[in-house]
């Protein structure tokens, strides 16, 4: 990954900017803030335990 960023980069690859992007990428797409902040762990494990018990669906898709 650092050599694939340093030659189309020219510079070594941050994993805070993959998370920055992510982040930003989510919001556009109409992620609320408060999803993306519990994604990103600025939020307290008990509200990240409700996202996922209520809100958060994996699984097969028909």
């Amino acid at each position: 990954m650092k050599e694939t960023a340093r030659t189309i980069l020219g510079r070594e690859f941050e994993l805070y900017e993959l998370r920055e992007f992510y982040a930003t990428w989510m919001i556009s797409q109409g992620v609320p803030e408060s999803i993306v902040n519990t994604l990103q762990g600025r939020a307290p494990p008990s509200e990240f335990r409700i996202l996922v018990e209520h809100y958060w669906h994996l699984g097969m898709r028909s």
